[in-house]
């Protein structure tokens, strides 16, 4: 019998830990956020991120991290990932929380889900930076995420962009 398939065409896993929302960061403080793995989910990316991005140093290369970050990837690919970090923002009580401290937007699919849970949770701000509004087939759904009410979604570039994003997104900007 042949293994069944998720919405990604892909065998399905069985995921039993929790979605892991961090519940600080050293930046700012206490705020929740929700990471992936590094490079492995960003199709925006550049040469020049590629070689300096900030999740390539420090805590995010131990293990425990990559290994927290591969799970919430697999997470995000489950039927159910919607209503589980709803559940877990829910659980910090946040007014804001904070999307990709590394990682990014990977697919269709997956922004779709962030569509569904920030419109279930309309008191809660989402921000974040994206490279993945240069992928022309994310373009349209993230520009829909960014859209909505309580998402502060901005551009990320860097000096070796040839594409600049539409005049509507703000940008934060890495110069090398």
């Amino acid at each position: 019998m042949p293994m069944p398939l998720d919405l990604f065409g892909e065998a399905k896993v069985e995921v039993k830990e929790p979605v892991q929302v961090s519940r600080w960061n050293t930046k700012v403080g206490v705020l929740p956020s929700f990471s992936l793995p590094v490079l492995k989910t960003c199709p925006g990316k550049t040469e020049f991120c590629s070689r300096l991005c900030y999740g390539l140093n420090g805590r995010f290369t131990k293990q425990s991290m990559r290994e927290i970050y591969q799970s919430n990837l697999e997470a995000s690919k489950q039927a159910d990932f919607a209503e589980r970090i709803v559940r877990e923002i829910l659980k910090t009580k946040a007014e804001v929380f904070r999307l990709h401290v590394v990682g990014d937007f990977y697919s269709v699919e997956y922004v779709e889900r962030w569509l569904e849970i920030a419109d279930r949770l309309p008191d809660v701000k989402f921000f974040g930076s994206t490279r993945s509004w240069r992928v022309p087939g994310l373009r349209d759904s993230i520009t829909a995420f960014r859209d909505l009410p309580n998402v502060y979604l901005r551009a990320g570039i860097d000096f070796s962009h040839t594409d600049k994003p539409a005049c509507s997104w703000g940008v934060w900007s890495i110069e090398g």
